[in-house]
Order: C-alpha cells, then structure tokens, then sequence
C-alpha cells in the first residue's frame, strides 16, 4: 500500500472521533415514573373549576418528569480502517520511535522531551518507573495519548500490536 500525506483535517476529524468513542453519558433527566412525587389525585376530578389533573409527577407540573427523557444517547463516531491507519502512520513518522528487543537502560539527553514507555507484559513495566518516563499498556494505547510525547519507545511484540 503506497503512503500518501494526509492533511491535518483528518488527523483533527480522528482524534475527535477518538474523543467522542471515549465520552460517557453523565447526566439523565427523570422520566414520570422516577419523580418522586405521591400517586395521589391533586384535587377531584370535578367541581373544582380547574382542568383534570392525574398526578404531580406529570410533565405539565412543575418539577414534573420529562415525556421523553435523553438518556440513552450515542456519540459513537465510526473512522474508516484505511483512514485509522494512514494517520497512524503520519504521526508515528512525526515521532522518534525506539524498539527493544529487551530490556536495557535507556537515557535521553535532553530532560525537556517527554518519552513514553509502550508495553505488553508487566516485567518491563517496572523497569521504566525508576526513568521517569510514561508507561501505557499497548491494549490501552490512544493515538491522543500519542501526540503528548515526543520519544515512543516499543517493545517488538507491541509495535506489532500496535501497527
């Protein structure tokens, strides 16, 4: 398959998809059945001059449950494969990438760049602590996390993973 640059639309358009994927839904309105308001009748039926009224929880009441609720919304948003990997690509490219066939001691010159640890298995977790450098599970890698960092450093079975 033949590289082609991608402009940076794309790139913002992916990662906003990412961030979307990731979003949770924090608040619910209450529908009529889970306003806590008794079942009771508010007055009778007739004779009062007013209009018919079942129960408090309605939602033409004041502090009344919605009729329709939004509680159960998607913000999922779908990239194409292609286009996931291209931008993978373009910025592994802008990245200075490191593999490791095992663990030795690794030392950046400059304590200005912020380097990241990519592992699979948790024996090689506890050897970067002491480095001051990041440490994410490939499993749990998000390209967003990604453009934090300016040294990515792999292990051969993780890069594999990842591309």
């Amino acid at each position: 398959m033949k590289y082609k640059k991608i402009n940076k639309e794309t790139i913002k358009t992916f990662i906003l998809s990412e961030q979307s994927n990731i979003r949770k839904l924090i608040s619910k309105q209450k529908n009529r059945g889970e306003v806590s308001f008794s079942n009771k009748k508010p007055w009778k039926q007739k004779g009062t001059g007013s209009a018919r009224a079942g129960r408090k929880s309605s939602p033409l009441w004041r502090k009344g449950g919605r009729s329709f609720p939004n509680g159960n919304e998607n913000f999922k948003k779908k990239i194409n494969k292609k286009v996931f990997i291209l931008v993978k690509k373009n910025i592994l490219l802008s990245k200075n990438i490191f593999i490791l066939d095992y663990y030795n001691k690794f030392y950046f010159k400059k304590k200005s760049e912020k380097s990241v640890f990519i592992y699979d298995k948790k024996r090689f977790q506890k050897s970067f602590k002491k480095n001051n450098i990041s440490i994410i599970n490939v499993k749990n890698l998000k390209i967003v996390e990604i453009l934090k960092y300016d040294n990515l450093i792999f292990t051969k079975k993780s890069f594999k993973y990842f591309i």
